[in-house]
């Protein structure tokens, strides 16, 4: 099985030898499944037997980011973010695997994340192509910060191009929503394909999906080929002088839209909407020194004849209209003159009279054909009108297409008819008239469309990824997003805002490590506590959101950002309820890997004592912060409702911040601020209730609460967290 520099398909995840044989059955060769992965061609992909939308999408994702990448500048392909978008189908030059390149999305809840993020770029696309595209993005771990990089400059040009050049903007996105990826019709042609050299032969097997490709044997001669309607004949052994009708001589190294013309005509019609939206976009005027705009010139500066061969695309031939009109109304035309002639006689000959004198009676009783010749020597000169007039009314109706009237078409004799055969054999020359104009059109569009066959798919991929990278700044502009500064470690965001909840949330600003801007921020490991429903879950998801979007090289919904270069993302969510002893040691080694595997990462908990009971909960996660803190690349970030024991336990000075809510509204709803408070132990949501009750109760039960409300007091004060929280701050 074909492979590229060692990888079989077979070394895809989930790919056996028979879903491989498929996709190359389906898309014709190996090389096309290679290119297909490159370019992340989720379509053809999907034509595959047996192969889903979403199977296709997971397999151009792992082939992206599984470390199996272009590397060679010099490899024959497209222009994409890293130089090259794809090499020379079958070429083993500019692929290779970088060694230790993980996931960057390092558990499924950093994966549904993701997904979530990625179908709401996609919601914004203006095809379906440039969809797909936007599927493939994938976050960029710190062992790729040159393709971040890449990416990253990308954006910032479009994103220019979009806020600078408005009204070029609006033209590119009317023209760009045309574009599709480009493909071949499912179809079968009568033309036969015949070669006399095994070599030329196997350079046209691809073209056995659309035609029988023929190669002849030893005791064969190309007349034996004669036999059929059409036919292309490639290479040495075909015929010399004139050609058979309806035959297509080329070289053995003609290329194959050329060998098969019909295909290429197909072709261009088949995806008549993308080229016309390709030659739309040719016509915009864009402006000088604006990189996206010198990317989309580029793209499509090979495409000089696209408009005028688009022009010719339902052209019949040069005389084809008028053969087949002439053709289609020629036996009502004629028909329409033989009356005519007759009817012409008719009137002429009404009035007239012939004169017999005595001698001419008795010469015709002895003659009994003298009457009838003086009778046609009567009319003979008006029926020789009548049909002359008729003869240049059928060659004027006839030289419309070219075809000369032939000899005799009338009969002299009285009634003047039409000669049905002489009729016949000019409908026969007017068939093989079109069957010529008709294959010379046809190899004539052919030899203009084949050259722009690849220039096309090209400009196709280009611009897709060009209005991927628009589609992204457009969504920018439209939530008020910001590029991120990218720097050593943490994550930092100034009125940052969740981008899934379906609604205008409250701006918060927040950091941990080195990117944060306060220096007393800059713990690597933080705990955040804060009353339920305060928006503490809401916090973790949006610092996911942007350190994902930051790290595939994309905005972020902030007033200003920085993230930190990081291999790989975890986020924890709560666990649904207290877990057994075999879930919670698989848990607990899990943890214990993180924490202690070397490498740079990001860790958002969310309750992560809920995996057991409080107290052997504070007394595990105490240890496993204290490996988070002692780890010199790791940053963590866990919600907890346990941070006073766990401040007990550890007997470390933990980072503790808190969501503070101000108290309840008549709703019981909770007065927030959302934007947590550094070094802040907040209030639970249970001893708010209970200090509301305490201010609506009277006599005994508002003692009573004010007793609970008390207990609450007391706890606070023997964990005692104001003391360490201040040495943090110190």
């Amino acid at each position: 099985m074909s492979k590229v520099d060692g990888m079989l398909l077979t070394d895809l995840p989930g790919v056996g030898s028979s879903l491989a044989e498929r996709m190359i059955t389906c898309l014709g060769q190996a090389e096309d499944v290679w290119d297909a992965l490159r370019v992340g061609d989720i379509e053809r992909l999907a034509e595959v037997d047996g192969l889903s939308g979403n199977r296709a999408l997971s397999l151009c994702r792992d082939f992206a980011s599984s470390g199996w990448q272009l590397s060679s500048k010099d490899a024959t392909g497209v222009r994409g973010e890293s130089g090259v978008e794809s090499v020379a189908c079958g070429s083993t030059e500019g692929i290779e695997k970088k060694k230790g390149v993980g996931p960057f999305l390092a558990t499924s809840e950093a994966e549904k994340i993701h997904h979530k993020l990625i179908e709401e770029l996609a919601k914004n696309a203006r095809s379906k192509a440039t969809s797909n595209r936007l599927k493939l993005l994938m976050p960029y771990s710190l062992s790729r910060v040159a393709e971040l990089n890449s990416r990253r400059v990308l954006i910032a040009n479009a994103m220019e191009l979009t806020s600078s050049h408005g009204e070029t903007a609006t033209e590119l996105r009317e023209s760009l929503g045309g574009i599709s990826r480009l493909s071949w019709p499912q179809m079968r042609c009568e033309r036969v394909v015949v070669c006399a050299d095994d070599k030329v032969a196997e350079r046209l097997s691809p073209l056995k999906k659309w035609c029988r490709v023929l190669r002849i044997s030893s005791s064969e001669t190309w007349k034996d080929y004669t036999v059929f309607s059409e036919v292309t004949w490639v290479g040495e052994g075909g015929p010399k002088g004139k050609t058979p009708d309806n035959w297509n001589i080329v070289a053995a190294n003609a290329p194959l839209g050329l060998v098969l013309p019909e295909r290429t005509i197909a072709w261009a019609k088949h995806n008549l909407k993308a080229l016309q939206s390709l030659s739309s976009i040719r016509s915009i005027v864009l402006p000088k020194n604006v990189p996206t705009a010198e990317a989309i010139t580029e793209a499509v500066i090979d495409l000089k004849t696209l408009a005028s061969v688009l022009g010719e695309l339902g052209d019949k031939g040069e005389n084809s209209e008028a053969l087949q009109m002439v053709k289609d109304e020629l036996w009502k035309v004629a028909k329409q003159i033989e009356s005519e002639v007759q009817t012409t006689v008719s009137e002429e000959m009404a009035g007239a009279q012939l004169s017999l004198q005595g001698s001419d009676m008795l010469d015709m009783l002895a003659d009994a054909n003298l009457l009838q010749r003086r009778i046609a020597s009567a009319t003979e000169e008006v029926i020789d009108s009548a049909i002359t007039e008729a003869n240049n009314d059928l060659s004027t109706f006839l030289g419309q297409a070219g075809i000369n009237l032939p000899r005799g078409i009338f009969s002299s004799a009285w009634p003047p008819k039409l000669d049905r055969s002489a009729l016949e054999k000019v409908e026969i020359e007017i068939d093989e008239r079109l069957e010529l104009d008709r294959t010379q059109t046809t190899l004539r569009l052919a030899r203009n469309l084949t050259p722009l066959i690849s220039a096309c798919d090209s400009a196709i991929r280009s611009l897709i990824e060009v209005d991927a990278w628009l589609t992204i700044a457009d969504w920018a502009q439209k939530e008020e997003c910001i590029m991120p500064k990218m720097v050593k470690s943490g994550v930092w965001v100034d009125k940052g805002r969740h981008l899934l909840l379906g609604f205008n949330p409250d701006p918060v600003t927040y950091g941990i490590g080195e990117a944060a801007k306060l220096k007393g921020d800059r713990q690597s490991v933080a705990l955040l506590t804060g009353a339920n429903s305060g928006g503490k879950t809401t916090l973790l998801e949006m610092l996911a959101q942007i350190t994902i979007l930051a790290h595939m090289g994309l905005p972020v919904p902030a007033k200003a950002a920085c993230v930190g270069h990081i291999e790989k993302l975890h986020i924890i969510a709560k666990a649904s309820g207290t877990q057994s002893a075999g879930a919670l040691e698989q848990t607990l080694r899990k943890l214990a890997e993180v924490l202690t595997t070397p490498g740079k990462r990001l860790v958002l908990a969310d309750e992560l004592e809920a995996i057991t009971e409080p107290g052997a909960a504070a007394r595990i996660l105490a240890g496993m912060f204290g490996a988070a803190i002692d780890h010199p690349d790791i940053c963590m970030l866990t919600v907890t409702h346990l941070a006073p024991q766990l401040l007990k336990a550890s007997g470390r000075k933990l980072r503790i911040d808190g969501i503070e809510a101000r108290g309840l509204d008549e709703n019981l709803d909770l007065i927030v601020d959302r934007t947590p408070r550094r070094n802040h132990l907040a209030r639970s949501t249970p001893e708010l209730i209970v200090r509301r009750l305490v201010q609506q109760c009277e006599g005994d039960a508002q003692s009573l609460f004010a007793d609970i409300l008390a207990g609450f007091s007391d706890e606070a004060d023997s964990n005692s967290p104001t003391a360490s929280l201040a040495s943090v701050t110190a």
